[in-house]
Order: C-alpha cells, then structure tokens, then sequence
C-alpha cells in the first residue's frame, strides 16, 4: 500500500474508544504516514494530572495500538511520543496525547 492508501485506512477508524479511559485515533496532522494518538476522554492540561489508574490505561492500550499498527504497516520500530507543556511542543491545551509514529 502506498502511504496515501494508508493514511486512508486509518482515517476510516478516525476515531474509536480503546478501553473506557482511552481513545485512538489518526492524527489529522500528521508527522509521518502513520502517526496514531492515544489520549485520555478526560481533558487534563499535563501528564501529572492524570491520576494512576489513567496512566496505566493509556500505556496498556498505547501497547495494543503499537501491535496493529507495526502490523499494518509492516513496521519493524516505533517511536512514542508525547509534548508535556507548551514549551515542550503541547499544541492542545487540556489534552495530553501519545504518538505513536513508525519509523521502519
């Protein structure tokens, strides 16, 4: 497939609950051709705020997500990322966001 057909696939699961804290979805800008969010329902402006269980939650299916989408994209390595605070990038105030990007 090529990296538009990609992208198309992923934007039909535009958006789906992951588990009753989480949600994944494609990122409508993109880093690379494959870049998926996992973030909490719950709006909260830095990491810290999440509290224990919600953290647990989004790294459990940040690792579901990884596994489908080195799958799909005959990946071989991801890089996870994640901009807490403006000055490190945060674009969306309220919303802390895993990236999930294929590299290979």
């Amino acid at each position: 497939l090529s990296s538009r057909q990609q992208q198309v696939l992923l934007k039909q699961e535009k958006r789906k609950k992951e588990t009753e804290k989480n949600i994944k979805k494609v990122n409508d800008k993109p880093y690379l051709p494959a870049d998926v969010l996992v973030c909490p329902l719950r709006p909260v402006e830095r990491f810290r705020d999440l509290r224990p269980d919600e953290v647990a939650d989004m790294f459990q299916a940040t690792q579901r997500v990884s596994t489908v989408v080195e799958k799909h994209f005959q990946g071989t390595s991801l890089t996870f990322a994640m901009q807490d605070g403006r000055e490190a990038g945060q674009t969306v105030k309220k919303i802390i966001i895993v990236h999930l990007l294929k590299q290979k």
